[in-house]
């Protein structure tokens, strides 16, 4: 609960750290998060946030927490309705991303942008239309991963991953 973040923020700072990094789980989704971005700015601390983004579709709440970021983490994962909701199970979730991204658009000038992307399945494909939804968001960076699995997931690698050929093209 809010206790338990309450002491990571401490342990931070009691350890001489400057900054939180808020991934997994969807941070923005926490009930409290606008009250924990509040404390951890308070602290002095600098605070970046991973996110799936569909929760800033929500100006109003956009307008709230972007100020209090340091840098915005935002994982694209597809490229169309239909990849998007291959990838995430959620077939609305690529009409909020694009609103989400339309307000990202719109972040405070200081407020650094990066773009993360798993290329699985068949995204390569797709990847003309993700260079275009990543293109209008003017992001610092765009991270770009391949995945590479181990052990039992191995065996499914060619299916899941994309030849590094038909990307090099």
């Amino acid at each position: 609960g809010w206790e338990v973040l309450q002491h990571a923020l401490d342990a931070v700072q009691e350890r001489g750290g400057s900054r939180v990094d808020l991934v997994g789980g969807e941070p923005l989704m926490h009930r409290r998060i606008e009250d924990l971005l509040a404390d951890a700015r308070a602290r002095g601390l600098r605070v970046t946030v991973t996110t799936n983004g569909l929760r800033l579709a929500d100006a109003a709440f956009a307008a709230r927490v972007l100020p209090q970021l340091d840098a915005l983490v935002i994982s694209l994962h597809g490229a169309d309705e239909d990849s998007y909701a291959e990838a995430t199970r959620n077939p609305d979730g690529f009409a909020a991303l694009r609103r989400a991204l339309a307000v990202v658009r719109e972040r405070p000038a200081d407020l650094p942008l990066i773009v993360n992307t798993t290329l699985g399945g068949d995204l390569v494909e797709r990847l003309p239309r993700l260079l275009q939804l990543v293109h209008r968001v003017s992001p610092a960076a765009w991270h770009v991963t391949f995945p590479f699995p181990v052990g039992a997931a191995e065996a499914a690698y060619a299916r899941v991953a994309p030849a590094l050929a038909r990307v090099a093209r």
